[in-house]
């Protein structure tokens, strides 16, 4: 439970602390869209300049309505509105219980980098593919709720508020959506875009991570016996006796 509140309060920092330190940036969202406490609700105030980037800005989409949706396991293509498949992708990528503010910086960030696909992939059979390995988890309505019954309706209706506050807010720079990268964790840093990608992005500038080791890479857990053959036993596994039991270094 620590490391899913941590983990809500990492993601809207990095989405946050992203757009911050990027340069000018400007905002056409309400109160109802982020807090007036919120970082990134500006009104009309500015950030200060940056000599690297020109402007990045919160402004509506542009004249996109609908993702085509790859499906790899059955190598299906769909149609589907584009709030509506934001809404999928915060089913996929995120915890029902993350705050909600969180909820909202990753919905401009999925959609904008929904955005940003679709132009990049404008004369492919598909826009986007729903398999986090290759771009943005994606878990519809229906398969929400045939996999968790109640819980997934709930967990719907949870992202689906997110995207809705925040309904056709993009990040652009150039008048143009930007490749929204996010993610869980970057200890101890992440890196320049060109280091990992290729392409040097002025906007994907590393910097360090709020994160520590000890919150990274180091958890424990404890069970007696009988709890661990309970857990071992209910996925088919063989019981052990800790006597007996010997772990090696690899």
């Amino acid at each position: 439970m620590k490391f899913k509140k941590f983990l809500s309060v990492f993601v809207f920092f990095l989405f946050t602390n992203l757009v911050l330190t990027l340069g000018v940036i400007t905002t056409v969202a309400t109160p109802s869209a982020f807090g007036k406490s919120n970082a990134l609700y500006n009104n009309e105030d500015t950030i200060a300049d940056s000599k690297t980037v020109k402007e990045v800005v919160f402004s509506e989409v542009p004249g996109v309505s609908t993702v085509r949706l790859y499906f790899p396991d059955t190598k299906e293509i769909k149609e589907i509105d584009l709030e509506e498949y934001v809404t999928g992708v915060l089913i996929g990528e995120m915890y029902d219980n993350t705050h909600g503010e969180a909820l909202k910086a990753v919905a401009v960030a999925a959609r904008t980098y929904t955005l940003y696909m679709c132009e990049a992939n404008k004369n492919m059979p598909y826009d986007i593919v729903a398999d986090s390995k290759v771009s943005q988890a994606y878990i519809s309505k229906d398969d929400a709720i045939e996999a968790w019954s109640e819980l997934g309706a709930s967990k719907y209706e949870t992202m689906k508020n997110a995207v809705e506050s925040t309904q056709g807010l993009v990040v652009t720079y150039d008048s143009k959506p930007i490749c929204a990268l996010y993610h869980a964790s970057s200890y101890p840093n992440t890196e320049n875009s060109e280091n990992v990608f290729i392409e040097a992005l002025p906007y994907l500038i590393g910097k360090e991570s709020i994160e520590s080791i000890e919150t990274v890479y180091k958890s424990s857990v404890s069970y007696t016996e009988s709890e661990l053959n309970s857990i071992l036993t209910s996925n088919s596994l063989p019981s052990v006796n800790l006597e007996d039991l010997k772990i090696n270094n690899i």
